[in-house]
């Protein structure tokens, strides 16, 4: 056994933390606030004796006063509630507690998930297990199976058989009884029987998810990753660029790669979702509907079941003019506990992608989020409709196969099987590309709702750095907008000269100025286009003039310049004139000066949005940015010339 039971919550004074006591005894602090503590006929001493009588108030040694409080004051302490220097004083959070600014259960909520002793969050271990387990515990399997046994950041996993036989220390066993008391008082747990029958149950799994708290080993700050503005990426480039191994890396950031990582290897044959995402069968011998889920149905299981293993709420919310939806809802702060799920399809386009991914394309333009404040809401239409699971025979072996087995998911899967399973925002769908004579073009379909890399252009191999390298990938998560708000992006930052642009309105005219010479052509741009270039912006916040036209640049990389392909007849605006030529014409002026800064000219280079400078620990911010050339520009000029010398051109290498 490596741990020892936690041992602070109460220092001999368990009773004090009883509900009736604990409440009543802070209301008489808050009418006696001001009198002395270590005065024997301060008032407050009498309505304790008289309204409390059960813990003795006030004794003496002799001729030395020494009052409950000297040594038993930690009840009230360590929530911060109140506090016992000379005086009696109900601290602010005590006085909101008392007037019901702060519901009783939000304050145990918030006190239980926040305590802490050393590196551990005793509340949330103990949440963990009552909310991973589908049975009731007794003490002694809490006792054994949790305090000393299991740490959920250490991955350990949850045992509940061959338990030592020893009885549980005295005072050990004191303190834990307190500590499920208290959890009931949140209504998460729920004591059965007595005596030696004695046990506890999960009761509501709402409230013990709130409880759980990350703790320092398991931490991911959200802050260290750069959310994209599109779950969904196209990394396209020659064969051996490592397009495969930049999402198998992406996924491994997170520590828990197992977990995270599915690499699914398209086959030529696939020519409908159902190679994705599973069918139903009747090939049974009863004839009755099986469905065959596949590795990616059940990966998108699994994204969903870390979005509610962490304190976020799933629940159903009736959504203006759409009706009930199966919703996800939380705080900002609450998606630093949720990774992103990586999905690779390897040589995404050796099967037509409109064919086997059209489910996903249809459903991808549903999801939702919605913010006020630091409060969101997520939603999605279903991949996996409620139609086709409830025409399943056998629900139980579905939601097996899914992973959504134990009652901790009973609420969760209940929901899937009315509403369906939709998107998981915390999943990114990663598709390398290979374009040659083997493989499948994209529609313009495919490229709107992706964001298109070439991979040689944006994750560059250098020999010169293959052992010792000077740069590396930015870590990747997932986009937490789906519609921009001019909130977002009202904000100035510094241009030429020390002039002030506003990044939302020089961002509008930059699109508009793109789009007037795409205008009567196959490549016009949408409000789709716009939506996606301004949560750039915001995803970026980008602090002065390089680094928002930076933005602009990787957008026509990714969004823009993906769509133009074709011959000299079908690359000629409704004028007459070069499109290319044109749209080479327009951006010297909107990205100056990024467009014609040289290879050395760091001073005028844009910075790297998807890298960084490789430097030592407590660098700043600032020295980590990779200063490059404009990544449009260059491509333009490739494209240009590949359609002077074949007579055709298209983005793709």
């Amino acid at each position: 056994m490596r741990y020892e039971h936690w041992t602070k919550i109460d220092d001999g004074a368990e009773g004090a933390w009883a509900a009736d006591i604990w409440l009543n005894a802070l209301k008489i602090i808050n009418r006696h606030e001001g009198e002395a503590i270590y005065d024997s006929d301060s008032p407050i001493y009498v309505e304790l004796e008289k309204e409390i009588p059960e813990l003795t108030w006030r004794s003496f040694e002799g001729d030395s006063f020494r009052p409950y409080f000297r040594d038993f004051s930690k009840p009230w302490t360590i929530p911060t509630v109140a506090s016992f220097n000379t005086t009696f004083k109900v601290s602010e959070l005590g006085k909101d507690l008392l007037k019901g600014r702060v519901s009783e259960v939000e304050f145990w909520i918030k006190f239980l998930s926040d305590y802490q002793e050393g590196d551990d969050f005793p509340f949330s271990e103990l949440s963990y297990a009552f909310l991973n387990t589908g049975k009731s515990l007794t003490l002694d399997e809490v006792y054994w199976g949790v305090v000393r046994s299991f740490r959920k950041e250490n991955g350990d996993r949850l045992v509940f058989e061959d338990l030592p036989n020893d009885a549980i220390p005295s005072t050990a066993k004191r303190r834990l009884t307190l500590m499920l008391q208290l959890m009931e008082r949140t209504g998460a747990i729920l004591k059965i029987g007595n005596g030696s029958k004695q046990r506890w149950k999960q009761w509501d799994c709402k409230t013990l998810k709130k409880l759980i708290k990350k703790t320092a080993n398991s931490e991911i700050d959200v802050f260290q990753y750069s959310p994209v503005n599109k779950p969904f990426l196209l990394l396209a480039g020659i064969s051996g660029t490592g397009k495969t191994r930049f999402v198998r890396e992406q996924a491994k950031t997170s520590g828990q790669l197992a977990e995270t990582y599915c690499l699914t290897s398209v086959r030529p044959d696939w020519h409908e979702p159902s190679d994705l995402l599973g069918y139903i069968s009747r090939l049974a011998k009863d004839g009755k509907a099986e469905y065959i889920t596949t590795d990616v149905l059940q990966f998108i299981a699994r994204a969903w079941r870390a979005i509610a293993d962490s304190n976020i709420i799933i629940e159903v919310q009736e959504s203006e003019g759409l009706g009930k939806r199966l919703v996800v809802a939380g705080e900002r702060d609450e998606l630093d506990k949720v990774l992103p799920y990586w999905l690779c399809l390897d040589e995404m386009n050796l099967a037509p992608v409109e064919q086997y991914f059209a489910d996903y394309l249809s459903v991808l333009e549903t999801r939702e989020w919605r913010w006020t404040d630091d409060n969101f809401t997520y939603s999605s239409d279903a991949l996996l409709s409620p139609a086709t699971i409830n025409e399943v025979a056998d629900l139980e072996k579905l939601r097996k196969a899914l992973g959504f087995e134990g009652v901790h998911y009973d609420e969760l899967w209940a929901h899937i099987c009315q509403y369906g399973l939709g998107i998981p925002f915390n999943l990114l769908v990663a598709g390398t590309v290979n374009m040659d004579e083997t493989t499948h073009g994209f529609s313009r379909k495919v490229i709107d709702r992706a964001l298109s890399f070439d991979f040689g252009a944006f994750f560059p191999n250098d020999y010169h750095d293959f052992f010792t390298p000077n740069s590396c990938n930015k870590r990747l998560s997932y986009p937490i907008w789906s519609h921009a708000r001019k909130a977002d992006v009202d904000f100035e930052v510094e241009a030429e000269g020390g002039e002030k642009i506003n990044a939302g309105d020089a961002t509008v005219s930059f699109l508009n100025q793109v789009n007037s010479l795409l205008k009567s052509t196959p490549f016009e741009l949408a409000f789709r286009a716009l939506n996606e270039l301004l949560l750039a912006v915001a995803s970026s916040q980008p602090k002065d003039d390089l680094a928002l036209k930076a933005v602009w640049d990787d957008f026509m990389m990714c969004k823009v310049l993906p769509r133009i392909e074709g011959d000299t007849d079908k690359l000629t605006t409704s004028d007459g004139k070069d499109l290319l030529v044109e749209l080479n014409t327009k951006l010297a002026a909107q990205l100056a000066p990024i467009w014609s800064a040289s290879e050395t000219d760091e001073v005028n280079q844009r910075p790297d949005l998807y890298r960084e400078k490789m430097v030592a620990d407590g660098a700043t911010d600032e020295e980590k940015v990779l200063r490059i050339p404009c990544r449009s520009k260059a491509k333009l000029k490739w494209m240009s010339e590949r359609l002077a010398s074949a007579t055709f051109t298209s983005f793709w290498p």
